[in-house]
């Protein structure tokens, strides 16, 4: 902090002195020559007009000014008013900054302070004897005893669960529909225009053993009224096929789509399984009118799981009493998975 060291100017108006019974005015520019001191001692001197000195003369006012209070003479150079009177030492910050003033003095008293008293209790946090007690848990007499558990005998036992004959087979929603008879089309192959077969539908896991050929040639007959191969005079058709992949076979269904190829008779047919021997058809079951007609007979006997796909097959043979059939479509069906 920088404190001025020079005198003290009063900004005042011209002030009248009493000086030895005479009256002087003096500019105000004057006084401020003056010391703070010199000025002091002036006013002391002076009372009201009013009151009087000890010895009952003249007011306090009136008299002379004592000798120790006369002012020096203000028409030369003003007296030394150096550093002594009005210098640092007087205005130093040691005067200045008061001792009230210290940061001691300023700082929050101790008395307002947060007491000891206001702090967190420890009496306040969660004591250990709050937390639940071990006496009031679920004693083990009132869990769930072992013995209303659900037993292993209410389980769903293996005799009632949905058997896998009656589940729904993986597969079944690829599997082709039967023409005729119950389940799902094994195959069902077609002469159309040529005496080679057209597969229609398939839907037994394996294809490797397929076949279906004549066994001498054949021509492709009675196309005005349908049209397909026929087969007479000991001809047959060669079928080959595996049931390799099937679990269970409810049941399974022959069907031959044709006519009688005769004028004057009705026929029937033949089909005959290397493993099991032959299942026909009743005799004039098939007729030579038209149009063509669905015929079938139950071929469950002859299909079984496990057989040997290089024996599985049907040999189709015409029957009486014709003997000679114009053969469209031939199907197998299986109901079974």
């Amino acid at each position: 902090m920088s404190v001025h060291a020079g005198p003290i100017r009063f900004p005042a108006p011209p002030v009248a002195l009493r000086t030895g019974g005479q009256h002087r005015e003096r500019p105000a520019g004057s006084l401020r020559r003056l010391g703070v001191g010199a000025l002091a001692a002036l006013l002391l001197g002076a009372c009201s007009h009013g009151e009087r000195d000890q010895d009952g003369g003249l007011p306090l006012d009136l008299r002379p000014p004592r000798p120790d209070l006369r002012l020096p003479d203000l028409g030369g150079e003003p007296p030394d008013l150096g550093a002594g009177d009005l210098g640092v030492v007087d205005l130093s910050a040691s005067d200045l900054a008061g001792p009230d003033l210290a940061a001691a003095d300023l700082a929050l008293p101790t008395d307002l302070l947060a007491g000891r008293d206001f702090a967190m209790l420890t009496d306040l946090t969660v004591a250990a004897d709050l937390t639940t007690p071990a006496d009031l848990t679920v004693p083990k007499d009132l869990a769930v005893p072992a013995d209303l558990a659900v037993p292993a005998d209410l389980a769903v036992p293996a005799d009632l669960a949905t058997p896998r004959d009656l589940a729904t087979p993986r597969d079944l929603a690829s599997r082709p529909a039967c023409k005729r008879g119950t389940g799902w089309a094994a195959w069902r192959f077609k002469y159309d225009g040529s005496s080679s077969a057209r597969l229609e539908a398939f839907g037994l896991p394996d294809s490797s053993n397929w076949e279906a050929v004549p066994a001498r040639a054949a021509s492709y007959s009675d196309g005005l009224h349908g049209g397909g191969l026929e087969i007479g005079g000991g001809n047959w058709i060669l079928i080959r096929f595996s049931l390799v992949g099937l679990s269970h076979i409810n049941s399974a269904t022959l069907s031959v789509f044709g006519r009688s190829y005769s004028t004057g008779s009705s026929g029937s047919y033949e089909a005959w399984s290397p493993l099991y021997g032959s299942i026909f058809a009743p005799r004039d079951s098939v007729s030579n009118a038209w149009p063509y007609a669905w015929t079938s007979v139950d071929y469950t006997a002859n299909v079984k799981i496990g057989d040997s796909p290089g024996l599985t097959g049907i040999r189709l043979y015409a029957g009486p009493s014709s003997n000679d059939l114009i053969i469209n479509t031939v199907e197998l069906c299986i109901d079974g998975d």
